[in-house]
């Protein structure tokens, strides 16, 4: 049986103070609307093309506010080409859907990734539904500014790479980056969080292995748990570090708690 391995780096400095940033009034009132005609997705704040995308048929677009697609049949391959960020009030930012093929989400060779904002309670910035599929997505900087509203939320997939830049959330209970019931090889690759609760939460399966890398984290809950293998990863072997013990013990004992959050 092929074992779990969980590899955490956080590339700068971990804090636990909670930090609060205000979105200007002007960001507050953006709001992204998004359609689709043939295989192309259009999104506009106003008069101005936030947004465009090209993706295969199986791939619907929501139309309204915030990026919503869903590919019910086949592998969702959208590729966009981003000039300004997503925003939105009251609802999340961009939510992927894909029940029957692999998802992939990510910008144009030579292209920006996408900034994603959102204000409103439950408001998450990259939600992505995906039971039982393979994920690969890249985002920009993310910015939530409600209660219980995520950075990125990720639930049931198998393998997952993603990447995003800067994540702050500022309501209260607002993780930076939560992957759950995760089935497969978990990357993810992140710029500094600064969040209201925990900045950093996997829960990946026992054959699962997870890597983590992110730059500075600044939170009002623990910083980074990645399901509860770290201690077993750390008694394999010849392994032994005083601080990842403390860390891993910690991590074991808050897994189980943390899914039921």
């Amino acid at each position: 049986m092929k074992s779990s391995n969980i590899r955490i780096v956080l590339m700068s400095t971990v804090s636990t103070a909670m930090a609060v940033f205000l979105l200007p009034a002007s960001a507050q009132a953006q709001a992204t609307t998004c359609s689709q005609t043939g295989t192309n997705i259009t999104c506009v704040d106003g008069a101005a093309t936030v947004l465009t995308a090209t993706t295969a048929g199986n791939t619907l677009t929501v139309p309204g506010q915030g990026l919503r697609t869903v590919a019910p049949a086949g592998a969702s391959t959208i590729v966009y080409t981003a000039t300004a960020p997503i925003a939105t009030t009251g609802t999340g930012g961009v939510n992927l859907t894909s029940t029957a093929g692999a998802l992939s989400f990510t910008p144009a060779a030579g292209t920006n990734a996408v900034n994603i904002a959102t204000t409103g309670v439950g408001a998450n910035g990259l939600t992505l539904t995906t039971p039982g599929q393979a994920a690969t997505v890249t985002v920009g900087n993310i910015t939530t500014n409600g209660a219980g509203s995520f950075g990125v939320l990720s639930n049931s997939g198998t393998d997952l790479v993603l990447k995003t830049g800067n994540i702050t959330t500022t309501g209260a209970s607002s993780r930076g980056i939560q992957a759950i019931n995760q089935t497969g090889t978990v990357n993810i690759t992140a710029g500094s969080l600064t969040t209201t609760d925990r900045a950093v939460s996997v829960a990946a399966g026992g054959t699962s292995n997870a890597t983590v890398t992110v730059g500075n984290v600044s939170t009002g809950a623990s910083g980074v748990l990645v399901g509860t293998a770290l201690l077993a990863w750390l008694r394999a072997g010849t392994r032994h570090s005083s601080l990842l013990d403390h860390f891993a013990i910690q991590t074991a004992a808050w897994g189980a708690v943390d899914l039921a959050l």
